[in-house]
């Protein structure tokens, strides 16, 4: 398992965990990492993805494991696995881009996606995603057919 898919990995079970944006902020503020930092924008998956961003690049990934593990302790032990993954995993200089799939609920990060011909707009994590064998290149808008 890479660092990314590791770190996919934790962002699915926080996600899952915390999807109020006020109590993922707190989390944060406890473990030392600026919430101003992170654009708050979007639903409570996105910014997950873009709190473990600022966490990966501050060493502060295990600070909110510990917390999120203080508070919710009948998953403590999941918490603990999911970090242990992400921190035994070789980094292998991969880009961080955002996951685009939340476990059941379709495509968590991006907004503005439709299926089928692919046309997307207010993308908010990147300017480059990729759906299936389609990518989409960010620019400014730019629509790809299948």
């Amino acid at each position: 398992m890479s660092k990314k898919e590791a770190l996919i990995s934790l962002w699915r079970l926080l996600a899952e965990l915390y999807d109020d944006k006020e109590k993922a902020k707190r989390l944060v503020e406890q473990s030392g990492v600026n919430p101003a930092h992170i654009s708050a924008d979007g639903a409570a998956a996105d910014y997950w993805w873009r709190i473990l961003l600022e966490a990966h690049k501050r060493v502060k990934v295990e600070e909110i494991v510990k917390n999120a593990s203080w508070e919710i302790e009948e998953r403590a032990s999941d918490l603990k696995q999911a970090y242990r993954s992400y921190a035994d995993a070789p980094d292998t200089g991969d880009l961080l881009e955002a996951p685009t799939m939340m476990p059941g609920q379709g495509s968590g990060i991006s907004s503005g996606i439709s299926i089928g011909k692919i046309e997307a707009t207010n993308v908010s994590m990147r300017d480059q995603y990729i759906f299936g064998r389609g990518e989409i290149d960010m620019g400014n808008e730019t629509k790809i057919d299948r």
